[in-house]
């Protein structure tokens, strides 16, 4: 079928998401995934939150102007 499943899905949302002004908004993602997100994704989200490459605030996670640079390295590792 065409229908993209829930990981696919999460994929796709925090790719456009991280893409946008705003970022991802996080109640959003969990509910695609059915668990509290940044709890799932903690070491991976608070590894770039260090790096100066995420932002999380305000219910959304937003890529910085650095992390926008290397965003592709930062999905795989935010949805695999």
């Amino acid at each position: 079928s065409d229908n993209l499943d829930n990981t696919d899905l999460l994929e796709e949302t925090i790719m456009l998401g991280l893409r946008t002004v705003d970022g991802v908004k996080i109640s959003d993602i969990n509910k695609l995934l059915g668990e509290d997100y940044v709890t799932k994704y903690k070491t991976a989200i608070d590894k770039y939150v260090n790096l100066g490459y995420l932002e999380v605030s305000h219910g959304y996670i937003k890529a910085t102007n650095q992390g926008i640079a290397v965003l592709n390295q930062i999905i795989l590792d935010l949805t695999m």
